[in-house]
């Protein structure tokens, strides 16, 4: 019985932060206030016809009425009409109100969250599958719907009309009101009993279902590869594992409440069990008159529905605090720490970085990256990018970069080179903040990062990191990501420059066709091309490049390069590339192996005095002559 009672103040307890949490805006209130208590004299009216049909069977039996006259049966009649029409008319009135509070709440909360996570670190993401926020910003937040636009309705006509029920029934015959509520608590005691651990069973359903949308998800993003390796639908585990569980999750939730609910129906819907018969009673006795029995047989009918139907919407409200739980999980995630933030934030972060939230990728290459000294600053913005005893670890892992410490003079090309694993994209994400720096510094002209606001940061930051992500919008408008309010004539400038005019040309709408969702309609070459032409366009005066030309023919990556370099003068720099030969002429190398700087200087100085560097030169030099075995035959 604790436990019950535990469970009961933590439902109504959720009900409440649940309506707090909405954040419901005061016009927003007004309305759900109208459409309650629009909601609530509707459900009053639906009384009418009982009362109506209950003073006609009392005139009958009394003789005070006749079959013949019609007057008062076209008054009867009339009043039944008006109060179906009236009742009509306030079940739109708060249907509609109701609605437009349910939608525009979810638009709020769904902008709000993607705001939020767009603050967040990327450390987050990494912790959390893409099925858990697509079910977090699509499924629970559509739950929402249902709360708003029909739960409350239904709450407020069924907190009024039993009240009313059993208020009318205790004036007509106390002993009928008493008949009529037995079922209360017959059905409350059913209830309790089914629901012991709901909570525990609602985070388990949610649970599965989250791993059954990230299944999904990864089985539809990486179709291609199942169908290369002629893998089936039954042979991948992960997918098969996700939609059993789901399947033993629902199937699991029905059986355990069939009998229940059941129960629950029979006993909450039919309290005509008990006022029929002790009706007919205490008619037989004299005690009660044809229409006082009449009428307390309806009113009894009337009594319970709207309870029932409040009820049944537990396991939908069970599964709304649970949605709400995790959301407020993630609005509970702190921020990346900044000195200011106002309104617009995400639309001033992506006009901003020209990258939107996630990190574009590519990589560059051949001859491209000589000194950006050469023709001096044309920029006066940033200063020197100076790493000070950076180390950093991903969650509660060990450090992945150690005490990293050296300076990137202001317009002057860094390269960052290393085997695979020693940090060198990492340490190019802490520039951007997509994660803070476990300790240490960065600073940009002796100013701590952390310091400077998002818009202030991203502005001075033009990037291409490995992966090539695209939104399904336009190529002009992926494109102007770069810079939003682009003339259409710099947009194609810029795609010129980085090698896509032509095959963006040879598209059926040209510029104005699609990408696809995550840049699908192009090759991987083509969206490397694409990301570079918006962060060309965005002409930062800092510009971090990782592997930037990876996909691309070797003579596309030749005039890539050209527009890289071109680029590149009178810019701040650091570039990641495993291709040696294409590094070889910049400002300064920094070697990296497991997280620790081994050295910094330039190439021929490198080869000379660092063992890792020249060995990692001589392998790039191997892998730039090798050719197939045929070939060389």
């Amino acid at each position: 019985m604790a436990n019950t009672m535990e469970e009961r103040q933590s439902y109504l307890g959720q009900l409440r932060d649940l309506i707090r949490g909405l954040g419901f805006s005061d016009a927003n209130k007004r309305r759900l206030i109208i459409a309650c208590v629009a909601s609530g004299i509707a459900a009053l009216l639906g009384l009418t016809p009982s009362l109506v049909i209950a003073f006609i069977v009392d005139g009958f039996s009394t003789g005070t009425m006749a079959f013949s006259d019609s007057a008062t049966q076209y008054t009867m009649g009339g009043i039944v009409l008006c109060a179906l029409l009236s009742r009509l008319l306030l079940r739109t009135v708060a249907g509609g109100l109701a609605h437009t509070v349910a939608y525009e709440t979810l638009y709020e909360i769904r902008t709000g969250l993607a705001d939020h996570l767009a603050t967040l670190p990327l450390g987050f993401f990494s912790s959390s599958t893409t099925g858990e926020l697509k079910k977090m910003l699509v499924d629970d937040v559509e739950e929402f719907e249902g709360f708003i636009a029909h739960h409350l309705e239904d709450l407020s006509a069924a907190l009024v009309m039993p009240f009313l029920v059993l208020a009318a029934l205790v004036w007509v015959d106390y002993r009928m009101a008493l008949a009529t509520v037995v079922v209360v608590p017959l059905a409350i005691m059913i209830m309790s009993i089914a629901s012991k651990d709901y909570m525990q069973e609602t985070a388990r359903y949610h649970s599965a279902q989250e791993n059954l949308n990230s299944r999904i998800i990864e089985f539809v993003r990486n179709i291609h590869e199942i169908k290369a390796f002629s893998h089936t639908v039954s042979g991948l585990n992960n997918f098969m594992d996700a939609v059993r569980e789901y399947q033993d999750v629902v199937e699991t939730w029905a059986k355990r409440w069939a009998l229940p609910r059941a129960g629950f129906i029979i006993a909450i819907e039919n309290p005509i069990l008990f006022t029929l018969p002790l009706g007919l009673w205490l008619y037989g006795r004299g005690s009660l008159s044809a229409g006082s029995l009449t009428l307390c047989v309806l009113l009894s009918m009337q009594f319970s529905p709207p309870i029932f139907k409040v009820l049944q919407q537990n396991d939908a409200l069970l599964r709304v605090f649970e949605g709400y739980r995790r959301m407020k999980q993630v609005w509970d995630t702190a921020p990346l720490p900044v000195p200011e933030r106002g309104e617009g934030h995400t639309a001033k972060l992506i006009a901003a970085t020209g990258e939107g939230n996630d990190p574009q990728a590519q990589e560059l290459t051949g001859h491209a990256f000589g000194s950006s000294t050469e023709t001096g600053s044309k920029l006066n913005a940033g200063g020197d990018m100076v790493f000070s005893n950076v180390s950093f670890a991903y969650g509660t892992d060990g450090n992945v970069l150690h005490d990293v410490s050296f300076t990137v003079p202001h317009g002057t090309v860094t390269a960052l080179v290393g085997f695979s694993g020693s940090g060198k994209s990492t340490l190019l994400r802490l520039v951007p903040r997509f994660w803070d720096v476990s300790s240490g510094s960065i600073q940009i002209g002796e100013k701590d990062i952390r310091s400077m606001s998002e818009p202030e940061l991203m502005g001075q930051i033009g990037f291409m990191f490995q992966e090539n992500i695209l939104f399904n919008e336009s190529l002009r408008e992926n494109i102007r990501m770069g810079k939003l309010d682009a003339e259409d004539s710099q947009v194609e400038q810029l795609a010129r420059q980085a090698c896509c005019h032509d095959f963006i040309a040879a598209q059926p709408q040209g510029y104005d066709s699609v990408a696809g969702e995550l840049g699908a309609n192009l090759s991987g070459g083509e969206r490397q091309r694409i990301a570079l032409a918006r962060t060309l366009l965005k002409d930062a005066p800092i510009l971090l490049l990782d592997e930037a030309t990876s996909a691309v023919d070797a003579f596309t990556e030749a005039e890539m390069n050209k527009a890289l370099s071109g680029s590149l003068h009178g810019r701040t720099a650091i570039v990641v590339a495993h291709r040696l030969e294409t590094i070889a002429g910049v400002d300064q190398i920094v070697v990296l192996d497991k997280g620790h700087v081994i050295d910094v200087g330039r190439h021929a100085d490198l080869l000379h005095r660092c063992g890792m560097y020249r060995d990692l030169w001589q392998l790039s030099q191997h892998n730039s002559e090798w050719k197939p075995a045929q070939e060389v035959a």
